[in-house]
């Protein structure tokens, strides 16, 4: 109907001359709120299609997953060990800082290899088809492929027991509580009981890691301490052998802890202490008997002369003598003989006393001389010794040292004997601070996969997220105006108005509607179908009386007009709104006729219902009376006329025998024109000629912006005749 051409030419409108830029530049806008839920809804094909899929996902992923069933155990690791023994091969302490390190290193060791190791070689995990799966049919087809073409396959891993572990380890997860040192250890497999009984197993690996790890660290302690031990013994014993040669070398001999030569020191100095005592006193002795033998004392005055018997008895003799003399001197006087003779005795034993005294003094004397020689030769010893005391003293700073290295080898060899039979008793010693505070039990419920109900949930919301998407990448990517702003965005032209939605159960769409039409066409010969009879209350048809206010269908003098309703690509609701714009023009007590000039769709004219068939075509080509093939809409007198029967099976006819029909009709009635659908149809650019303005159609969902751009650009519509658009909410949209 209308071409285009590489000119674009604007079309002047009769309600407003030119259209302002800025409408191209309100696509640019953000978009409203409303408008993103007016694209889920016309999208809403697409949520639904997402939703059923994930349903079916979902349903599909319920019968085809292996459940997992996860067992828990509690462990609490203190850093601080038992305190069994004090002197601990390992410490049984750590800084405070350090003791979060030392937990989280022992939760490394819970799910380390050597401890799974453990459990899969005690429990037969090498042999179990869930962690040891055969070759699939990838890896063989791989494997034939690459030898086809000459490669080297990927070595694959035989060994079942490291296949187990590299199975089995992702499936162990150890974890620290936050601000405790209790660790979860967890498991999942495909079977409860499995799941706890593994889990139990790696628990009981762990205390047999730990007590094998600390028995090994205590016997390797203990053998390096016995590897030692005899090099230390021989150490000792070379230290002792040196300080004993030492000693014999040097004639240092003790006795009772002290040397001999300090000793005889000792010993001689009390002896020389004595010696000198007694030269002293025989001394003073033999000065009292030279003194007693020089008569400067009396005999009785030194008490040796006293105590010998000897001297005592000459003076008792003496004594009696001289008594005996008196009396005879006193009777005889002193010459007589007798007294004579009594001298002669006197004398003789002061002779005798003289003469033990004399002996008396030489005996004095040789004590003197035997003291004072026994007084220098413990001298003449004591100075020997000194010399010898000094030399000896000399040699004991070494002794000393020779000493000092025995002690210190004897002192290392003692510590290290006592520490080989310290770590050798603690092998069999386990000081590690680790209980456990709950057993894995059989967990009463699978974590994989979810709850049923979780997951038909979870699928459901995705697939309406996943359809939602596609919807919004279609509406992104699809040209057809949905709303006013699409409209705007590509429409140099006004919008006379904006009908909402037609209703869903009415129109050519609705069962009742159709048998209501031919109820009424039964009664009255003639009916039709459309939405301002069946729902007047509707939004649709508030909208349709809005739009005939718009569009005054009348002239400014009240004579009849020819309105031309066009649409750009698909007619959309465009036939809809021309039924019921003329229903509304009708019912305001105004002569209205509906031309359906669209011969090759006829939707005008299916949606009578009664009548003979004929119409525009018979009328233009004379084989009908115009009065006659008119139909009359019973409650507002609209007439209606419809295509007609065409000839020959062809929808083409001649525009001048159209034109002709509504000129004349057109001094009568008020004609309202469904135009021709295809662009190309020379009937559109006659009927625009001839018609008072046009109306474009819109229908959202329907009409594509690039149609409506063809529309605008076309060369063969007369200027001015574009009286606007009116856009149709539309019901939905395609996929």
């Amino acid at each position: 109907m209308f071409h285009e051409s590489t000119a674009a030419p604007r079309y002047p409108s009769v309600v407003s001359p030119e259209r302002p830029q800025v409408i191209a530049r309100q696509g640019e806008e953000p978009a409203a709120p409303g408008e993103f839920f007016g694209v889920l809804w016309r999208r809403r094909p697409w949520i639904a299609i997402g939703t059923l899929a994930g349903l079916i996902a979902a349903v599909l992923f319920l019968a085809t997953v292996t459940p997992r069933y996860t067992a828990v155990a509690q462990l609490l690791i203190d850093p601080n060990d038992l305190r069994v023994v004090d002197n601990a091969v390992t410490s049984n302490s750590t800084p405070a800082d350090a003791n979060t390190a030392y937990v989280e290193s022992q939760v490394r060791v819970l799910t380390s290899d050597n401890v799974l190791r453990r459990v899969i070689l005690a429990h037969g995990l090498d042999k179990d088809p869930e962690f040891v799966k055969p070759a699939s049919a990838f890896n063989l087809a791989r494997d034939f492929i690459y030898g086809q073409l000459g490669m080297t396959p990927p070595v694959p891993q035989t060994e079942p027991a490291v296949i187990a572990l590299q199975t089995l380890s992702p499936l162990v997860v150890a974890r620290r509580q936050e601000r405790t040192y209790v660790v979860d250890l967890s498991v999942s497999t495909r079977g409860a009981e499995k799941a706890a009984m593994i889990t139990n197993a790696i628990v009981q690996a762990y205390f047999e890691d730990q007590a094998g790890s600390r028995t090994t660290a205590a016997r390797r302690a203990t053998d390096a301490l016995s590897g030692r031990l005899t090099e230390l013994k021989d150490r000792v014993r070379e230290a002792e052998d040196r300080s004993e040669t030492y000693k014999a070398q040097n004639n240092i001999v003790s006795a009772s802890g002290q040397l001999i030569s300090e000793q005889q020191l000792a010993e001689l100095s009390n002896q020389l202490t004595l010696a000198g005592a007694k030269a002293d006193e025989a001394k003073a002795r033999f000065e009292q008997i030279e003194k007693l033998r020089q008569g400067k004392l009396d005999a009785g005055a030194i008490a040796e002369a006293v105590q010998s018997p000897t001297v005592a008895a000459l003076r008792a003799q003496q004594a009696e003598i001289l008594r005996h003399k008196a009396e005879l001197t006193a009777r005889l006087g002193e010459r007589h003989p007798a007294v004579i003779d009594i001298n002669a005795q006197a004398r003789d034993a002061q002779q005798l006393i003289d003469r033990e005294v004399t002996r008396l003094s030489q005996s004095a004397k040789g004590d003197y001389d035997r003291a004072i020689a026994t007084r220098q030769s413990l001298l003449q010893r004591l100075d020997a010794l000194k010399l010898e005391a000094v030399a000896t003293s000399q040699s004991l700073v070494r002794l000393r040292e020779l000493e000092r290295e025995v002690e210190a080898s004897r002192a290392v060899y003692q510590a290290f004997l006592t520490r080989s039979r310290e770590t050798s008793e603690q092998e069999r010693v386990n000081t590690a601070n680790v209980r456990i505070l709950a057993e894995a039990n059989l967990p009463d419920k699978r974590t994989w996969p979810p709850r049923s109900v979780f997951v038909l949930l979870a699928a459901l919301a995705f697939g309406a997220m996943a359809g939602a998407g596609i919807g919004f990448v279609r509406d992104w990517t699809d040209d057809r105006i949905h709303s006013r702003r699409n409209l705007e965005a590509v429409c140099e032209l006004p919008i006379l108005a904006e009908i909402p939605a037609l209703p869903e159960d009415l129109g050519r769409k609705g069962l009742w509607a159709r048998l209501g039409a031919k109820f009424r066409a039964y009664r009255h010969g003639a009916s039709v179908m459309a939405t301002l009879l069946d729902a007047p209350k509707s939004d649709f048809a508030t909208g349709i009386h809005r739009l005939r206010y718009v569009l005054r269908v009348t002239g400014p003098s009240g004579t009849p007009q020819t309105i031309l309703f066009l649409s750009a690509g698909e007619p959309g609701a465009r036939a809809e709104v021309a039924l019921n714009l003329a229903l509304a023009a009708a019912s305001n007590q105004s002569r209205v006729m509906l031309v359906d000039a669209d011969f090759g769709r006829r939707e005008l004219t299916s949606r009578v219902v009664g009548g003979s068939g004929a119409g525009l075509i018979d009328v233009a080509e004379d084989r009908a009376k115009l009065e006659q093939t008119l139909i009359a809409e019973p409650h507002t007198g609209l007439m209606v006329l419809q295509a007609g029967r065409s000839t020959g099976g062809s929808n083409a006819v001649n525009p001048d025998g159209i034109l002709r029909v509504l000129e004349r009709a057109h001094t009568t009635y008020t004609i309202v024109v469904d135009g021709p659908t295809d662009r190309f149809d020379p009937l559109g650019p006659a009927l625009a000629a001839t018609s008072d303005f046009a109306v474009l159609v819109v229908t959202a969902g329907s009409t594509r912006g690039r149609d409506v751009a063809t529309f605008q650009r076309a060369t063969d519509f007369p200027e001015g005749k574009i009286r606007g658009v009116v856009l149709v909410s539309g019901s939905g949209a395609l996929l």
